[in-house]
């Protein structure tokens, strides 16, 4: 006898992203990334930022707004 597969599992398994796109927090809470687009000078930029939801990544874009600001430029990273 075959095995039964439970399809709204298999369709829920491809709403998620792929694992390198799933991140953990240090509580183990899972985080996510999420694309940032925006316009200069006449073409479309983007960039990501991590964030545990939809309107997380909405609030941290605001957050941007309100009070970012470039603090140095990035030289080298060093691998997780």
């Amino acid at each position: 006898m075959d095995d039964i597969i439970d399809l709204n599992a298999e369709r829920n398994k491809r709403e998620q992203p792929d694992p390198e796109f799933s991140l953990k927090d240090d509580y183990g809470r899972p985080m996510f990334i999420f694309g940032i687009e925006y316009s200069m000078d006449g073409k479309q930029w983007s960039t990501r930022i991590i964030a545990y939801s939809w309107e997380d990544a909405e609030a941290r874009l605001a957050a941007i707004k309100e009070s970012g600001r470039v603090y140095g430029q990035i030289m080298g990273e060093v691998p997780a």
